[in-house]
């Protein structure tokens, strides 16, 4: 996974995607709850949604509106919105944000609605107050459905991942 080799300095420091960032806006947007099927019977990815367009284009403007009202609401401000189209620590924000939790298999669990999500991310100048959300715990307890099932071993135990042998990985990264 070469990608995670290059931008290490931006994950560090978000302000090198969006200089002046003072606030990230984490979100979750589930995927559908249909899976998709091609005429001919195989079964494709949840997040793939083939009769709609490509969700970094359908995500990205929803997310541009909640960013123009930051904008109107705090005059001067500028955001970046991030459909994983940027070096940033996705998972481990929205968990600092309070979404989810840090699954064994190395996806953020939302409760109640599983892994099946896109994460979002609106990087904005904007000084937004908040209270700060209060991280899950992990609720897998003694669960090993997801290490399990894996078919090719890659979750080699609770929350490692070996990409060289995950389908995701080989099939999608390259």
């Amino acid at each position: 996974m070469k990608w995670l080799e290059r931008n290490i300095d931006i994950r560090e420091d978000p302000t090198k995607l969006l200089p002046g960032c003072k606030t990230i806006v984490c979100l979750s947007y589930p995927y559908s709850p249909d899976k998709p099927v091609t005429p001919d019977g195989f079964t494709l990815a949840r997040y793939s949604e083939p009769t709609l367009p490509d969700y970094h284009k359908r995500l990205r403007n929803l997310a541009k509106t909640l960013g123009n009202l930051i904008e109107k609401l705090f005059p001067g401000s500028s955001f970046r919105v991030c459909v994983d189209s940027a070096p940033i620590l996705e998972r481990s924000l929205a968990v600092a944000a309070g979404i989810g939790f840090m699954g064994k298999n190395t996806n953020l669990i939302v409760p109640g609605a599983g892994s099946y999500h896109f994460l979002l991310e609106i990087l904005t100048t904007a000084d937004i107050h908040f209270t700060p959300a209060i991280p899950l715990r992990s609720r897998c307890d003694c669960c090993t459905l997801c290490t399990d099932a894996c078919p090719t071993g890659a979750l080699e135990r609770p929350f490692i991942l070996n990409a060289s042998r995950c389908l995701s990985y080989i099939t999608i990264e390259d």
